[in-house]
């Protein structure tokens, strides 16, 4: 009887033993799975990190490109108002010469005019003058053939 009970606990024993290293086992490998999805968890947010840091590197490089093509841009729009405003410049300086020249001729034009004119004056003066000068002496010789008669 005693044989049977000991050999009855020691199989209660031997299954309990069992079930705690089964137990044991299973808590083992439930805690290895935990340890495993923490681990999958971190890697997982480590690059989800890395790939937000290399998509915000992208951004901001991006953008620093976008604000040295603008600046380029601005750049570019300044010098060529600075281009349009020399070229204005000069096509004003351009109109100015050539006004200044139209009025130049126009006066060069105008003092000739008046010298031709005198000249032309001049001629008529004198031709009037050896005009009166021939008339007295026709009119003397005239004279002197009434005398002589």
């Amino acid at each position: 009887n005693h044989g049977r009970r000991l050999t009855q606990f020691k199989t209660v024993q031997q299954r309990w033993k069992s079930g705690a290293e089964n137990f044991n086992q299973a808590e083992l490998e439930r805690r290895r799975q935990l340890a495993a999805d923490s681990k999958r968890r971190k890697e997982e947010q480590r690059r989800l990190a890395w790939e937000q840091e290399e998509a915000a590197k992208r951004q901001r490089e991006q953008e620093q490109r976008m604000l040295e093509l603008q600046r380029q841009q601005e750049e570019q729009r300044k010098i060529q108002q600075e281009l349009e405003a020399q070229q204005a410049e000069e096509d004003r300086r351009q109109r100015e010469r050539a006004a200044q020249m139209k009025q130049q001729y126009e006066e060069e034009l105008r003092q000739k005019r008046e010298e031709e004119e005198r000249e032309l004056e001049r001629q008529r003066e004198e031709q009037r003058r050896r005009h009166q000068e021939q008339q007295a002496e026709l009119d003397r010789i005239q004279n002197e053939q009434e005398e002589r008669l």
